[in-house]
């Protein structure tokens, strides 16, 4: 009775120790300082927005058939400078200064989802290449043809689709385009409302609008995007390394946008994520 008693005991022991022993290399596993990591938003309704005239663009006949396209700096993203396009074509465009962002369209619906994929597909924007091999791989389509066909279709769209819409100097827009253009524009429009045709763009990307009175409104592509790579270390390699107990794969880090998750990292057998 004492031989099992004593036996019991011995057992009892070395359960404890092992217990211990695991907490000790469990804390090992938890990083000696952890912070969260917040996404920026930089941009919103009221961001100062620079605009300065790029060139006329020429997308049809006569005083009806040419745009001025303007050039948009100083937002914080990961865009730098970039175009922007006058979605009124009957007003006068926009002269230098600075602009309030009047809206900032974020949707994946409706003509937000449109005007959104209009923007990012682009020339001049991140998804170009892949708006070029969809839309552009075949004919011979000058930077001005491109630049106009897009132009006028995201002032289609925030036209609520009007085959009528004024042209500058009086007369629609459609009377003055090149009709090979406004073919284009057409197809590219219905081929945005479907995201079967037009994958959707990523969620970083938005389209702001600058809407000021006496001129045309604009808009324009802002992209807040970047990557995040973490390293997991253990605090004491002398009794970590070579130890079956330890290990570097499978640790989970949550990405945030205030107080929402929005990613997750996890890291490999080497501690990367």
């Amino acid at each position: 009775m004492n031989l099992v008693k004593r036996m019991t005991n011995e057992n009892s022991k070395r359960m404890i120790a092992i217990l211990l022993l695991t907490a000790m290399l469990f804390s090992l596993i938890v990083p000696v300082q952890t912070e969260s990591a917040y996404a920026a938003s930089n941009i919103s309704v009221g961001t100062k927005v620079s605009l300065k005239f790029g060139h006329t663009i020429r997308y049809g006949i006569g005083d009806g058939g040419y745009s001025n396209l303007m050039m948009a700096s100083g937002i914080n993203d990961s865009l730098e400078n970039r175009y922007v396009f006058c979605i009124q074509p009957h007003m006068q465009t926009p002269t230098d200064g600075q602009y309030a962002i009047s809206k900032i369209y974020t949707s994946d619906s409706g003509e937000a989802s449109v005007l959104r994929k209009l923007v990012y597909y682009a020339k001049g924007y991140p998804g170009w290449s892949v708006g070029k091999s969809m839309w552009f791989n075949s004919g011979d389509w000058s930077d001005d043809d491109i630049y106009g066909i897009f132009h006028i279709a995201m002032a289609y769209v925030a036209s609520g689709y009007d085959d009528n819409m004024p042209a500058w100097m009086g007369g629609t827009v459609k009377e003055f385009m090149y009709t090979d253009n406004w073919n284009k524009m057409i197809q590219i429009v219905n081929d945005c409302k479907s995201d079967s045709k037009v994958p959707k763009v990523p969620k970083g990307f938005n389209v702001f609008y600058i809407s000021e009175s006496g001129c045309q409104d604009l808009i324009g592509g802002t992209y807040e995007s970047g990557t995040l790579k973490l390293l997991k270390k253990s605090a004491n390699t002398d009794m970590t390394n070579g130890n079956t107990c330890y290990s570097l794969k499978g640790a989970e880090f949550g990405v945030y946008d205030g107080s929402k998750k929005v990613g997750t990292l996890v890291t490999d057998a080497s501690g990367v994520s």
